[in-house]
């Protein structure tokens, strides 16, 4: 592997290294009802908030509500609305896993990530060493089909040699026969050097 090559898949490793999965909370703007409409990007929840409670009882003689009882209260506050979700970067595999209540409240949440750094930074180099042997084997292809094409040249220039070198006195039968390999030497030659 040439130098630059190793620096780059370096640099690959070094930026990928950093992928995790990341756990986002927000608010969704302010509802106006115990529910949320409209597109949510993530899990919709509630907190619970301590508030003070105050119990009135109306009093029918003067027509008036009466304080019978201040305490505090954990509800799921109906004032915000927050959303959950995962942000996964690159070559992470994260999972979000969320136990609602009944109220809008989490019970649990638990956020797991696997970083695919590693196994993305083989299945490259594993790539790139097959696109080294392909280019190699081609290579070695173009060799050879050259070493063919010379091969099937000098060939013709032996066959066309003793097709000259045959004396005036040469049967017929032999002059054809050197004619013949003459040809033959042209064709292997024409199908060993062609380019494409």
């Amino acid at each position: 592997m040439s130098h630059i090559h190793v620096v780059f898949l370096t640099a690959f490793a070094t930026v990928l290294s950093g992928c995790s999965t990341k756990l986002d909370v927000g608010s969704i703007s302010q509802p106006t009802s115990y529910t949320v409409s409209g597109d949510v990007d993530g899990i919709p929840f509630r907190e619970y908030r301590t508030h003070t409670m105050h119990l009135f009882v109306f009093d029918e003689s003067d027509k008036k509500y009466r304080l019978v009882s201040t305490f505090d209260e954990v509800i799921a506050s109906p004032d915000a609305v927050y959303y959950l979700a995962t942000d996964s970067q690159w070559l992470s595999d994260g999972t979000l896993t969320v136990k609602p209540r009944s109220n809008g409240t989490l019970s649990t949440v638990s956020v797991s990530s696997e970083n695919k750094t590693i196994e993305t930074i083989d299945s490259v180099v594993g790539e790139y060493n097959k696109l080294l042997d392909a280019e190699e084997a081609i290579d070695e292809a173009d060799r050879a089909s050259a070493l063919a094409c010379v091969e099937a040249e000098v060939a013709l220039d032996i066959a066309q040699e003793t097709l000259n070198a045959l004396p005036a006195e040469t049967t017929v039968l032999d002059r054809t026969k050197a004619e013949g390999d003459v040809l033959i030497a042209e064709i292997k030659k024409r199908n060993a050097c062609i380019q494409e």
